[in-house]
């Protein structure tokens, strides 16, 4: 029995056919929101009237097809193989056609979607409507109307009549879940379980099934416990076939919905969809299951649609919401997190904006100079950004295979690990074949940092035996551990060890790259450029591309790192012009990043900005090459003026990286950038804050006057540096001097004397800044100056430090704080 058989009007269906089949010919309207089940009911009474050996025309309308003249007739005739007279008008004449084609059995006439039709068709199909009485023929036509609009226009001269019936299909209920799931799918499901997935589909039939089948294919014929619906593959596809068949405005409102992130003001809805008015598409998108009052009923539904926006479309709705969000007050802050939050958001348009004015507006977010460089006509090239010579011509084309079955993205990944698991599960424990398998899942461990902490716990008891039986296994495994902050001194030895034996095997499997990039996260620049020399030149022999194309982009990496910013553009220029982008996948973004920050490193904003536009993989913002390309692109808005998108990517890494657990070694490169962008915002208070949480304190000194001294250094750094292409250098600085305390580090110039630094830590950072200042003897117009604060703001501070300090004024403070 089909799991349809309970959606709300099949019976009723039935029971029209059975009339038909009498003589009694019937006409019904299908009615209801999309999504709502009515072409799948349809689909099932055709099938039914098919199997009972009834006459069946069927003809689907799509919106299009609208200007094909009659569209209808041609198809319901065409699987007869008759053709249609246009000049053919007579109602009672095509009636009788039909009815000498059925012979004894009864017509069934389905058309989906009428109002798609074309004018002719739709007069085709109410002519027959209207002369079907006393014929053994039904006609069923699934249409939809706004919720609460009434019967649709174009039967409203024939509801009234007795055989035409307006069938409503409201929205499935528990008790239709339940029956649903045992018919459909064998699942035995509980009131509370099926209440709440009707909750969430607001008992959209499609939405629900998608779920069963997502729930079926997660847990089985078991329903656990506390287990709410979740949505997987198939209900995702579900919500991008519901939003396929709603109306254009009701997608754009969808995808507005969506970049906003919630269901807000009704008024900034409808100005992020272009103006359409947008009560009527919120009230369709809630009827077919997508939306309620807050926004998406579920987080699987809201990314969905949101990754089915394309980068430019999500671009521009994001530059509208936030052109809408500034001058309403938001805070950089409440902004930029907004803008961390959109995946992959890509803030520059491809195309320049067509009016002048329209670049005056946008300048706040995307400089002037920027926006005349993406219209100066050398946008032409959107695949490749290089140093503006057309390369036309890949050494690995997109087409060729990769050395090895990876995966391109974290669900295949996710699955990959799992059949990987499966295939060691066979296997003698501590052989070689574990050995590779177990280096292929932390493999894809460090290019999907969310799966590592299982594939490092799946390998804990047996790594050292599989490290002897594998440097395939040591290698990956050495990286593993530095990227997750465990055993780096072992780590860096194993790495060392295994690059020499797979050296004397002459490999150059992606092990090789992963041993190589273990040295450069724990700063061993020139073993690491040394070995990556050596293997490039062993896979130039052997005529591997791939290879030297991944082995160049990472020395590029070591190079920029080292401080060769302009050798690095060039090898990582020559990398990527090795392998067409789908070869590089979720890896283009290790080239990328070093183009990125080596142009506006040097200040090339034109060079940047012609990288910056090169087509991306999305599954790269779930790897750990997603990250450094956010860390470069953080840099380029900062240099770009850009504040608000550069502490949007920074802010996005940190928020990845604590996610992800990366190592906190690697975190303070993306702090600093956050002070960074603070600073460039006049945020000092803020700035201070991040420096003060990227820098670790002592724990056994509470006062840790050492850790006060670092954050005024790393500020006076980051001061003179944040905004300009020099921000770069000064980071790669503090993260191999400041963060790890050296003899020739600078002193701030703005110290205070390390006996006083007790009266320091009573204070706030807020108040710690105006107190130094005051002691140095500025005014309060002069502090508020400086700190781009009032100056209430200012004498709110100085009151609270001088009770905090138990002083009376500034010569005592002076004297306080030496």
């Amino acid at each position: 029995m089909s799991a349809a058989v309970h959606l709300s009007g099949y019976r009723q269906l039935v029971s029209a056919l059975a009339r038909a089949r009498d003589g009694a010919g019937q006409v019904l309207l299908l009615d209801g929101p999309t999504a709502g089940g009515k072409t799948y009911l349809l689909d099932l009474l055709v099938q039914l009237a098919r199997d009972e050996g009834d006459l069946v025309l069927t003809a689907v309308c799509s919106k299009f097809d609208r200007t094909d003249h009659l569209a209808v007739p041609r198809q319901l005739f065409g699987s007869l193989g008759q053709a249609v007279e246009p000049a053919l008008s007579d109602a009672d004449t095509l009636v009788g056609r039909l009815t000498a084609l059925a012979g004894t059995s009864a017509v069934v006439v389905a058309v989906d979607d009428l109002r798609h039709a074309d004018p002719a068709s739709q007069r085709f199909v109410k002519q027959l409507a209207a002369s079907l009485a006393g014929q053994p023929i039904l006609l069923v036509s699934a249409d939809r109307a706004r919720p609460a609009a009434g019967v649709p226009g174009l039967w409203a001269d024939l509801v009234d009549q007795a055989h035409v019936q307006r069938l409503e299909l409201g929205p499935l209920t528990s008790c239709e879940v339940v029956r649903t799931a045992w018919h459909g799918f064998g699942l035995t499901l509980g009131e509370a379980f099926a209440q709440r997935l009707a909750a969430l589909t607001n008992g959209s039939a499609p939405l629900a099934h998608a779920l069963l089948a997502d729930h079926l294919a997660r847990y089985g014929r078991r329903v656990p416990d506390g287990v709410d619906p979740v949505g997987g593959r198939a209900y995702r596809q579900a919500v991008l076939d519901c939003l396929h068949a709603l109306d254009p405005e009701d997608r754009d409102v969808a995808e507005a919905v969506a970049v906003i992130g919630s269901l807000g003001a009704v008024d900034m809805v409808s100005q992020v969809a272009g103006g359409l008015p947008a009560e009527g598409a919120i009230a369709e998108l809630t009827a077919c299951g997508l939306l309620d009052a807050t926004g998406f009923r579920t987080r699987a539904a809201h990314e969905a649609v949101l990754h089915n926006m394309s980068a430019s479309r999500r671009a521009a709705l994001s530059r509208v919401v936030v052109e809408l969000l500034v001058p309403a007050g938001a805070s950089p802050d409440d902004v930029a997190s907004w803008l961390a939050a959109v995946e992959n958001l890509d803030p520059i348009s491809e195309a320049a904006p067509p009016q002048p004015q329209r670049r005056v507006s946008a300048s706040r977010f995307v400089p002037v100079r920027v926006l005349q460089m993406l219209g100066d006509g050398s946008a032409g090239n959107l695949d490749f950004a290089g140093d503006g010579r057309s390369r036309r011509h890949w050494h690995v084309g997109a087409g060729e295979q990769p050395r090895t079955a990876e995966p391109r993205s974290l669900w295949h990944a996710t699955e990959t690990v799992t059949e990987l698991e499966q295939e060691i599960a066979g296997l003698p424990p501590g052989t070689f074949a574990v050995a590779d398998l177990r280096a292929r899942q932390l493999l894809i461990g460090c290019d999907y940092p969310s799966l590592l902490p299982s594939a490092l716990a799946r390998v804990q008891a047996d790594s050292r035996r599989l490290t002897e039986h594998s440097p395939r296994f040591a290698a990956v495994h050495s990286l593993s551990r530095v990227l997750g902050g465990h055993d780096t001194q072992p780590a860096l030895e194993d790495a060392h060890a295994a690059l020499t034996a797979l050296e004397r095997g002459r490999e150059n499997s992606r092990a090789v790259v992963s041993a190589l990039a273990t040295l450069l996260h724990e700063n061993q620049f020139e073993p690491a450029a040394a070995w990556c020399e050596r293997f490039a030149s062993i896979a130039r022999a052997e005529g591997d591309v791939a290879a030297v194309a991944e082995l160049l982009a990472l020395q590029a990496q070591i190079t920029m790192r080292r401080g060769e910013t302009g050798k690095a553009i060039a090898q990582a220029e020559h990398a990527l012009e090795l392998m067409a982008p789908e070869q590089w996948g979720i890896r283009l973004g290790m080239p990328l990043s070093t183009l990125l920050l080596g142009t506006t490193a040097v200040g090339d904003h034109e060079a940047g900005v012609r990288y910056f536009r090169h087509r991306l993989p999305e599954p790269m913002f779930d790897s750990r090459y997603g990250l450094h390309y956010l860390y470069a692109r953080g840099h380029f808005y900062l240099a770009a003026g850009e504040h608000l998108f550069a502490l949007a990517d920074y802010l996005r890494c940190g928020r990845l990286m604590t996610l992800w657990r990366v190592d906190s070694q690697e975190l303070a490169r993306w702090q600093l950038g956050v002070a960074a962008a603070y600073m460039a915002m006049n945020d000092y208070d803020k700035a201070v804050s991040t420096i003060a949480e990227a820098l670790p304190r002592r724990s056994d000194d509470p006062l840790d006057a050492e850790h006060a001294r670092k954050c005024e250094s790393i500020f006076e750094s980051l001061l003179t540096s944040a905004g300009t292409p020099g921000l770069l250098s000064t980071i790669e600085h503090l993260c191999r001097n400041v963060f790890t305390r050296t003899e020739t580090e600078p002193v701030a110039k703005y110290k205070i004397v390390d006996r006083y630094a007790d009266c320091l830590d009573r204070l706030t950072l807020a108040e710690r800044q105006v107190a130094v200042l005051a002691a140095k003897g500025s005014t309060n117009r002069a502090i508020a100056r400086e700190l781009s604060i009032t100056v209430s703001t200012v004498e709110q501070h100085l009151t609270r430090a001088y009770r905090k300090l138990q002083v009376v004024g500034r010569n005592e403070l002076r004297v306080r704080l030496g």
